[in-house]
């Protein structure tokens, strides 16, 4: 299995060198999406089962911060729509203890086990499983390493989808690069995966495109996963048409689409130059207004 996987990895760093000299097809027409049916939100959190509720998340070059399921589980119970649902997928759910079990029960709509392999992605694909059929609807796909710093967020959040009928997913963080590859600055701008807000119609779209598939599933290296799930999300739903927005530390937007060159678009990973990263940043006021 980790064979696989190390051949895989490697076969894509080849790749890019095919890929590279390929020219980029840049779309004229931009897409809107189709309005929700319902005003459900359900929000899906993947966590591995190991993991405590509450935890210290290390990243190289990035500011540590504390995170944990805990917290957001906190967050959404805080929040004061009425039509939301909490969902919680866990893989290796064999790893968590009584009392934690217990916790997630009573402070969520239901548990549900998935597969480690794909990771936040084998939780996001079985999101999409449950909701594909329902009618359209705002749907959230997290994880628990969102920093632990809680502000009511998601009215306003809603709010922009609905006046940015052009955006086909929201982040709280970007990178305009990746590292698993063999061009070194190479530009690949997308949300990162630890917070997304999109919804039904929009997954059901970028599964489509992706023949049949979701984004990151049934991938074994990590550093893949990054390339063929979080990388590949974001790229999807830019060549269905869509663009994509990221909340600031600001509090402010940033809109990006395929058509964004690289001198606009700020380099690198944004956690770095953050005194909260993973935070989910309000919406300033004066960009609902």
């Amino acid at each position: 299995m980790r064979t696989k996987g190390i051949i895989s990895f490697y076969f894509a760093l080849i790749s890019d060198i095919f890929y590279r000299f390929k020219k980029k097809k840049k779309l004229a027409k931009q897409t809107k999406r189709k309005s929700v049916e319902s005003n459900l939100i359900t929000v899906y959190i993947h966590e591995w089962g190991g993991y405590k509720l509450q935890r210290i998340k290390h990243i190289p070059k990035i500011k540590e911060f504390e995170c944990g399921l805990f917290y957001q589980l906190l967050r959404f119970n805080r929040e004061t729509l009425l039509n939301l649902k909490i969902y919680v997928t866990i893989s290796e759910i064999e790893k968590l203890n009584t009392i934690d079990k217990n916790y997630i029960e009573n402070n969520s709509d239901k548990i549900i086990p998935v597969s480690n392999t794909g990771m936040d992605f084998s939780g996001y694909a079985v999101a999409y499983d449950m909701e594909r059929t329902r009618e359209n609807h705002y749907i959230i796909l997290t994880n628990s390493s969102v920093n632990a710093q809680i502000d009511t967020f998601l009215n306003d959040y809603i709010e922009y989808m609905e006046n940015n009928q052009d955006v086909g997913a929201l982040g709280i963080s970007c990178n305009s690069r990746y590292t698993q590859t063999l061009f070194k600055n190479n530009f690949s701008p997308h949300i990162q995966s630890f917070f997304i807000l999109t919804t039904v119609d929009v997954l059901d779209e970028i599964v489509k495109l992706n023949k049949g598939q979701f984004p990151g599933i049934n991938i074994i290296d990590k550093r893949l996963l990054i390339r063929e799930g979080e990388v590949k999300f974001s790229q999807l739903v830019l060549d269905l048409g869509y663009k994509i927005s990221v909340v600031l530390e600001s509090g402010r937007v940033y809109k990006f689409d395929c058509n964004t060159p690289e001198v606009e678009f700020p380099f690198g990973d944004m956690r770095m130059y953050s005194n909260n990263p993973n935070k989910i940043t309000p919406i300033s006021k004066e960009i609902l207004c």
